[in-house]
């Protein structure tokens, strides 16, 4: 009896310790960040929208309103990455899942199909109520492609001048589109 007195007694000084070296090193504590930031390099963003647009690969029948966004982005005049959007708006939160899987199920045929991965573009789709969101992303520029480049509304002729746009170039290219666009700096 006395024997386990005192290994409780240990061990409960022992949490104790350890409890007591914890909150020290954290009141204590000093924290190290390394980053390499990019100074005084100019970012610019040009940002698209448009409803229903031919040409569109995600595309519903089943949808009440639609809208497509890009952005593109520019870090010091040059083409950075490209962010593609798909938002619809459906009359039940079931039927926007059924466009969720009949979307991604395109998308992923279409990729697999011309023999790419699924997730080189990181797709991803969400449906909230009666709403999908489906989004695409592009961080560098070899990703788009004469199969890929449908998703950016980019005709395959266009894909090597493409990268060479300016921000103003970009701008008429997807307002000839059908866009409404914008440049924020």
């Amino acid at each position: 009896m006395k024997k386990n007195k005192s290994v409780r007694f240990i061990v409960i000084a022992l949490v104790l310790v350890a409890i007591a070296i914890f909150f020290w090193m954290l009141i204590n504590g000093k924290e190290t960040r390394i980053s390499s930031e990019k100074e005084n390099v100019p970012v610019s963003v040009l940002y698209c929208t448009s409803g229903n647009i031919e040409g569109a690969f995600f595309t519903s029948e089943t949808v009440n309103t639609t809208k497509n966004e890009i952005k593109v982005m520019f870090e010091d005049d040059k083409l950075n990455n490209i962010f593609y959007a798909y938002n619809g708006t459906y009359r039940s939160t079931e039927v926007a899942r059924e466009d969720e899987t009949r979307l991604h199920a395109k998308y992923n045929l279409y990729m697999g199909d011309n023999n790419i991965s699924q997730e080189s573009l990181s797709p991803a789709y969400s449906v909230v109520n009666s709403k999908l969101h489906l989004t695409l992303y592009v961080d560098d520029y070899d990703k788009i492609n004469s199969v890929t480049s449908v998703f950016f509304f980019i005709n395959e002729d266009k894909i090597e001048d493409y990268e060479k746009y300016s921000i103003d170039e970009m701008k008429t290219f997807y307002k000839n589109k059908g866009f409404k666009c914008e440049i924020n700096e």
